[in-house]
């Protein structure tokens, strides 16, 4: 639900997820949410008693036209007031 406000409500361009490479609990997430592989990573994190670069996961609007989450529900969105918003056509 998230990754449809981020891309479709709130206007970004590209989602990202940062895990360490030995933690396939972590890598399951992503990719059970339809986001694809992304580039060699830049960011580097703790694995295994080390420092190492993290495995990348990337979300746009695009992706979202793929399953999952083409089917994935669109949650109800409310501005800071209070007030329901309505979905972007």
């Amino acid at each position: 639900a998230l990754t449809r406000v981020a891309l479709e409500v709130a206007g970004a361009e590209l989602l990202g997820i940062e895990h360490a490479p030995s933690n396939e609990r972590s890598a399951a997430v992503p990719r059970r949410l339809g986001f694809a592989a992304g580039p060699p990573s830049t960011m580097t994190c703790h694995d295994s008693g080390e420092q190492i670069p993290s495995v990348s996961w990337r979300a746009t609007r695009e992706t979202l036209a793929s399953e999952p989450l083409a089917s994935a529900p669109r949650p109800r969105i409310f501005d800071a007031a209070g007030a329901e918003l309505e979905w972007p056509a």
